[in-house]
């Protein structure tokens, strides 16, 4: 990948510098790599891709989009990350430029479902671009997690001592850092500071950008998800901490306002103590 310059990048002329007529959405569209239009169109019989209102392609959320361990507490108007981490970066194996520019993200790692609890309502006070919730992924060392999302690194600092403060005393435990982009693109490019985009790849997102549009905006975290789909994710918390072992999920459940049950799941039977005669009588 090319050294990143630190600005926004230029938009690539058409390699033959002519101008264009009629209603063509990209200009350079004849110098594309048959193997472009090969992935995009397996993108299109595989049903990831449809064809969105503008006469452009956009991604297809799948019905359970809304079935996962995270809750929203605002979006981040300027992110497409389904368009760009699904489609730019695993389909296409480049980090966008919007992402380079855009993506500076405050994380906040906690211990407990308990502080996982508090960590959310924090968040929801507090009032910024941000999410918290399970992370599932097997690559990340963390359990549970909150992302605060910045649109520049002096907005990614500022971010990252607001929450630093506001932690402070509540959950003084919590690990914070301030990082940049997703950490799939650490993973297949290490060392962010050496991000970039080739000339190659800039000219590919913008033929990208210019068939391809984000899937619609859902705002706010409550907006975004539903009453139905938010009890549903903090019942995915309880459960899982349950199953980790996370002897806090009682307490989360006394800080939810509810009078947790013994056990969670029934228990088992158990015979291994019984006499033949019991055994007998069953």
């Amino acid at each position: 990948m090319g050294k990143y310059p630190g600005k926004s990048l230029p938009v690539p002329k058409a390699k033959d510098g002519k101008k264009r007529i009629g209603n063509l959405l990209y200009a350079d569209w004849w110098n594309q790599p048959e193997a472009v239009y090969q992935k995009i169109t397996r993108m299109l019989n595989a049903g990831m891709l449809v064809t969105g209102p503008q006469g452009k392609l956009t991604v297809k959320l799948s019905p359970d989009v809304l079935h996962q361990p995270w809750y929203f507490i605002k979006s981040g108007i300027n992110r497409q990350c389904v368009l760009w981490h699904d489609i730019y970066f695993d389909e296409f194996k480049f980090i966008p430029r919007h992402c380079l520019e855009k993506c500076w993200k405050t994380v906040i790692s906690v211990d407990t479902v308990l502080e996982l609890f508090k960590l959310r309502d924090i968040l929801i006070k507090l009032q910024l671009p941000s999410k918290c919730g399970i992370d599932v992924r097997t690559y990340s060392y963390n359990v549970y997690d909150g992302f605060i999302y910045g649109d520049t690194l002096g907005q990614g600092q500022r971010y990252y001592e607001i929450i630093r403060d506001a932690l402070k005393h509540t959950i003084p435990k919590a690990r914070i850092i301030l990082k940049r982009g997703c950490t799939e693109f650490e993973q297949e490019f290490p060392d962010s500071k050496k991000w970039g985009l080739s000339e190659e790849n800039m000219l590919l997102e913008h033929f990208l950008d210019a068939i391809l549009e984000p899937p619609p905006i859902v705002d706010g975290g409550i907006g975004m998800q539903g009453g139905f789909a938010t009890c549903e994710v903090f019942q995915i918390w309880i459960k899982y901490a349950h199953g980790i072992r996370d002897r806090t999920w009682r307490d989360a459940m006394r800080y939810e306002g509810y009078d947790p049950p013994k056990h969670l799941y029934p228990p088992p039977n158990t015979y291994h103590n019984m006499s033949e005669e019991d055994l007998s009588k069953l």
